[in-house]
């Protein structure tokens, strides 16, 4: 049957934020959907096209809400597949505190939620300031408060579409090969849920804030915590591994964000072989381990050199490396890092570092060895990544895993 009105409109996915919803509108009626997006909070963003950006990051499930009023009103719509696919997803919200509400219950309270509380009353503006002033003196300045995050993310998706911005950017150079040590961040959390996608022994969950997605193997003793927000500079990933899913941890290994995209993907695809990654508790760093994880290194003729506890293997130019603490190895409760894997100026100054703990399973650290010795990735010349002063620290304690599934 014919539509009532001639107005079509096509949802997708963001093409560059993480959980947005863009509606590009067709048709000769199109201005009567774009009333109905706006009047569901939809932001314009260019000619015709409208963008959903929410702090809840539920945007797909409220833009499936939203095509189904359109369809009620006789306008035609397109979901695409991949967009689809993120309606559909479930996820499972770790301690919510209302575990009774069924999951668009949960949404509703959410979408419904206050952010601001009544801390105190007061009979005049002056009093209010003044009793403000005296717990917040030390953090007062004048002017507007300073953009969230969140604020920041919804700017950009809504810029992505203006045209003219785009047309007055300079064409970008293109990619050149470089050492894998050298290569682009890339984008991490497209490469964990491609990881995801593609092997189905490993459960995601997320915090209530958003901020942290975490996957556990269906062992539940294997844990990968991924902070979408943190500085490049800083911890961005860790890995834990566990005897029992009650147990203390056996090893863990962190990463910062700007770890190169291959390096990261050999780490990923290295936890997709169980036998790589399992190991027996109590089995310290041993000679033999270390000449069999760093072999590549050697095979590459990177520089070997012993400092006291730290043993070092280089590039020529210096510019990456691998640092073995024989102290930390024998001290399994340490917080310092056994293994610390590296680009930059130094192992004090790097780019981005990985940091490995006692009991780190040696076939993972020569998948990555091998990979810095002999892998290549592409590096675009703008987005050189600038060095660090401060090296980043070993990750704190991650409790033993809980069981958590989606549906």
């Amino acid at each position: 049957m014919t539509p009532a009105i001639d107005a079509r409109v096509r949802l997708d996915t963001h093409p560059t934020h993480p959980s947005a919803v863009q509606a590009v509108l067709t048709g000769t009626q199109a201005r009567v959907a774009l009333m109905a997006l706006e009047a569901a909070d939809w932001s314009v963003a260019a000619t015709n096209v409208l963008v959903l950006a929410r702090i809840d990051h539920e945007e797909p499930y409220w833009a499936d809400d939203a095509a189904k009023h359109l369809i009620a009103e006789g306008i035609t719509v397109e979901i695409t597949p991949r967009l689809q696919k993120a309606i559909k997803e479930e996820w499972t919200w770790a301690n919510y505190p209302m575990p009774w509400c069924t999951r668009s219950e949960i949404r509703e309270v959410s979408n419904q939620a206050h952010l601001r509380q009544v801390a105190d009353t007061f009979d005049s503006p002056a009093k209010a300031l003044l009793a403000f002033e005296k717990v917040h003196a030390a953090d007062m300045r004048p002017g507007p408060a300073p953009l969230t995050d969140t604020e920041r993310a919804a700017i950009e998706a809504r810029s992505v579409f203006d045209v003219t911005t785009a047309k007055s950017e300079p064409s970008r150079p293109e990619p050149e090969i470089v050492p894998v040590y050298l290569a682009d961040a890339g984008d991490h959390d497209a490469l964990l849920d491609s990881f995801l996608d593609a092997h189905g022994e490993f459960e995601k969950w997320r915090t209530w804030t958003d901020d942290t997605t975490h996957a556990i193997h269906e062992s539940q003793t294997l844990r990968i915590e991924r902070v979408h927000e943190a500085d490049p500079r800083e911890t961005a990933w860790t890995i834990a591994a566990y005897e029992t899913p009650v147990s203390d941890r056996m090893w863990h290994l962190t990463m910062t964000g700007a770890t190169p995209a291959p390096v990261l993907l050999t780490l990923l695809n290295t936890l997709a072989e169980g036998d790589t990654w399992e190991t027996a508790v109590g089995s310290p760093a041993t000679e033999k381990t270390v000449t069999e994880a760093t072999r590549p290194l050697i095979d590459a003729g990177w520089k070997h050199t012993v400092d006291g506890r730290w043993i070092r293997w280089e590039t020529s130019q210096g510019d990456a490396g691998v640092q073995f603490d024989a102290f930390a190895a024998q001290r399994p409760h340490t917080t310092l890092a056994t293994w610390t894997l590296w680009a930059g100026a130094s192992t004090d100054r790097p780019t981005w570092a990985i940091h490995a703990s006692p009991y780190t399973p040696a076939p993972m650290i020569a998948h990555l060895t091998g990979e810095l010795a002999h892998g290549t990735g592409t590096r675009t010349p703008q987005q050189l990544p600038h060095l660090t002063t401060t090296p980043p620290a070993v990750a704190p304690t991650i409790s033993a895993p809980q069981a958590a599934r989606r549906r």
